[in-house]
């Protein structure tokens, strides 16, 4: 019988295998990355579209279209794509980010054939009904309303203006007014800018078989998108932010919390080891964040912090959400845990764990094709190759406790981040 009081040995991990994408690029400049898996049946083909948050003139534009682009086109309605798509055991969805939009589909591979008419048909004819659109404002502006009440609901709402600025591309906050100032020209307009007349980018995994790829090649190759203008370079003015921004909640059981400070990204020389500082802090279940608030303090069900990577910036975070009467308790329980990383070097049996813990993380991300396709897709967003993940890999096997120290010195300072509780303080 196995003892479970006593740990499994630690095993090293010596090497990493990537499997790696292979890119197309189809005659109206679409560009296509595949990664095939034999022993799947299903396939995964996304649909990625520069059409995130970032390039809306007006609130809720980006997420609304994304969501209504499949509530009906020219050939079919809302009910007759749904239903289509369920009757050939195809799952059909969207997903909508602060950069990207995506449409995304999953189906068995001798079912692409006959979809990819219809997700044709979807792309470049979304009509947006009018009553669609008025259903949906409806629904969720009750569902805002609700959402008020909600203090992590709220403080997700506000952190990102507190954080870089009211006029910030990046600081898009919902209001009650919002859904009453949507019009349907909006939609279309941000439609046929940014999906329709627009370049995207294919990603294709799971069961990718070469009759999988030249059906969506000869899909997609028939129309010659216009690749559309880069994102300028962001900037951000900290003289527009406070230091603690207190959103008070009348008979309020909980608060929430949001710290935050922007920061380095994936590039930077230094951030392996900002990397392993976060983990450390709160970037796993047995964080110190999580061993002193949650296991030995008992405030919340948990806490965690981690960096952000949009595709201008980055940021680093902490949130939780505890009880109200210890809201400031647990301020200076993250103040103390910041400075003992600052303060005290890590020792080796914590930064032996915290290494093991991050390489299987990375091995456990190439393992299946969607999500070697997914680490793909962020290395494809950055600008970054997979000389990333080497780099990284031997940086955090290298990794000491004097460059640890330095890390959360330069890039986690309390004193720096900008703070909001919603709730009590």
């Amino acid at each position: 019988m196995i003892d479970r009081s006593v740990a499994p040995n630690q095993k090293e991990i010596e090497k990493i295998e990537f499997v790696k994408a292979q890119t197309t690029v189809f005659r109206s400049g679409i560009q296509c990355h595949s990664i095939l898996q034999d022993d799947c049946k299903v396939v995964k083909l996304e649909l990625e579209f520069e059409a995130g948050s970032n390039f809306q003139d007006k609130a809720l534009i980006a997420t609304m279209v994304n969501h209504m682009i499949l509530e009906g086109c020219e050939q079919y309605s809302a009910y007759e794509i749904a239903s289509f798509f369920d009757n050939e055991g195809a799952f059909l969805d969207t997903s909508c980010s602060t950069d990207k939009a995506s449409i995304v589909l999953h189906c068995l591979e001798r079912s692409i054939p006959k979809l990819l008419p219809y997700l044709q048909a979807i792309l470049y004819t979304a009509n947006f009904p009018q009553k669609e659109i008025e259903n949906y404002l409806k629904i969720n502006a009750q569902k805002f309303e609700v959402n008020q009440e909600k203090v992590g609901w709220v403080a997700r709402n506000e952190f990102m203006e507190e954080l870089l600025g009211k006029d910030h591309p990046y600081s898009w906050k919902v209001n009650a007014n919002n859904y009453a100032e949507v019009q349907r020209d909006d939609l279309i307009s941000f439609y046929n800018k940014r999906y329709k007349a627009a370049t995207f980018q294919i990603y294709l995994s799971g069961k990718v078989s070469a009759e999988v790829l030249h059906a969506v090649e000869e899909v997609f190759n028939q129309k010659v998108a216009v690749r559309n203008e880069p994102l300028i370079a962001m900037t951000f003015d900290e003289t527009k932010v406070s230091d603690l921004k207190v959103i008070e909640k009348k008979g309020a059981i909980q608060s929430a919390i949001r710290l935050g400070a922007v920061t380095i990204n994936r590039s930077h020389a230094d951030f392996p080891a900002l990397f392993v500082a976060n983990t450390i802090l709160g970037g796993y279940f047995g964080s110190r964040l999580m061993s002193n608030i949650r296991e030995d303090k008992g405030y919340t069900y948990g806490i965690g912090s981690g960096v952000t990577h949009l595709e201008k910036l980055s940021y680093f975070i902490v949130s939780t959400e505890v009880g109200a009467e210890v809201t400031a308790s647990t301020l200076k329980e993250i103040e103390f845990e910041m400075n003992q990383l600052h303060n005290v070097l890590v020792s080796q049996d914590e930064l032996k764990l915290v290494k093991n813990y991050i390489l299987g993380n990375i091995m456990k991300g190439f393992d299946g094709s969607f999500n070697a396709m997914a680490r793909f897709q962020m290395l494809n967003n950055q600008g970054l190759s997979y000389g990333y993940y080497e780099n990284l890999i031997q940086e955090i096997k290298e990794m000491n406790a004097e460059k640890i120290q330095a890390a959360a010195q330069n890039f986690m300072d309390y004193s720096a981040l900008k703070k909001i509780v919603v709730g009590k303080l």
